[in-house]
C-alpha cells in the first residue's frame, strides 16, 4: 500500500474528527499525569487546528505537506497531549522529507 499526501489528508481529517467526536470520553479517562481532564479538549484542540491545511493538499510531495502539517501542530500544541502529537508528527516529517509517498 502506498500513501500520497491527499490520500494521507484524508486519513488524517478522518482520524482528526474521531478524537473531536471521543473529547468527552478522553477527558474522562484523563488521569496521567495530571488528572484535569483536559486530554481530550487538548488534542481537539491542537489536532483541529490542522484540518484547513489537510483541505488543501496536493499531490506534490509528502514531505513538504508533512512538513506543514508538524509546524502548525507545533505551533498550536496545547497541554502534555498537544505538544506530545506534535513531536511525533515532527517526527514523522522529520523521516519524511525526502519522500513522496508513504509505502
Amino acid at each position: 500500500m502506498q500513501l500520497n499526501a491527499i490520500e494521507l489528508a484524508n486519513a488524517l481529517r478522518s482520524g482528526i474528527h474521531r478524537v473531536i467526536l471521543a473529547q468527552d470520553a478522553l477527558n474522562s479517562i484523563n488521569v496521567f499525569p495530571v488528572a484535569d481532564a483536559d486530554t481530550g479538549t487538548n488534542l481537539s484542540m491542537t489536532l483541529g487546528e490542522v484540518l484547513e491545511t489537510l483541505s488543501v493538499a496536493d499531490e506534490t510531495h509528502l514531505g513538504s505537506f508533512m512538513a506543514s502539517v508538524a509546524d502548525i501542530l507545533l505551533d498550536s500544541a496545547r497541554g502534555n497531549s498537544g505538544s506530545i502529537i506534535a513531536q511525533f508528527f515532527q517526527g514523522m516529517s522529520d523521516s519524511a522529507a525526502d519522500e513522496t509517498q508513504f509505502t
